[in-house]
């Protein structure tokens, strides 16, 4: 974008209305970027109105350039905004079938990236990084949770709460609980 601005402040034969068409050009492929991205996404990123408007009330390529800056400032805010709610939704998707799960014997990290439709190393990192919890261990935790709500219930034994949690005998509940 900067060399195309400088490129027509430097041609003194381009007219303000040939910069301002310039600057249109970039904008649709901007905004053409922006409604794929929010459909996919299911947000929308920018009322773009706003800003033809001020790029029409331009009187200069300078002027221009500074719609544009806080153009890009708004995507750039936009578009964290958006990496923040799809981190969520991720971590979210995880949670939400491991606690729907955390009594099947076979959950694991690969189980839960079949499910998502993911490489299960990268499904182990990514929640590590966004948790900087270890998924196994999370699973762990969910699991020692619902133990600990199981043993308020004087009908059920310790055996059974380790049965129904998948651990196999009270000594693996409480190794894991360590």
């Amino acid at each position: 974008m900067n060399d195309v601005i400088s490129k027509l402040q430097n041609e003194s034969d381009i007219s303000l209305g040939m910069g301002k068409c310039v600057m249109f050009s970039m904008m649709n492929t901007i905004t053409q970027a922006l409604y794929e991205l929010s459909n996919s996404v299911g947000h929308n990123l920018l009322n773009c109105d706003d800003f033809v408007e001020r790029l029409l009330k331009c009187q200069n390529i300078s002027e221009m350039k500074n719609v544009l800056d806080d153009i890009f400032h708004s995507i750039e805010h936009e578009l964290t905004l958006i990496g923040e709610i799809q981190k969520d939704k991720f971590i979210e998707n995880i949670e939400n079938y491991i606690v729907q799960n955390y009594m099947n014997y076979n959950l694991n990290i690969s189980n839960i990236a079949e499910y998502l439709d993911m490489n299960p190393t990268y499904l182990s990192r990514k929640f590590k990084e966004q948790t900087g919890e270890n998924l196994l261990d999370y699973i762990n935790k969910i699991r020692i949770s619902k133990a600990k709500n199981l043993l308020k219930n004087p009908k059920l034994s310790i055996n059974r709460i380790a049965e129904l949690l998948v651990y196999h005998g009270v000594q693996n509940l409480l190794y894991r609980q360590r």
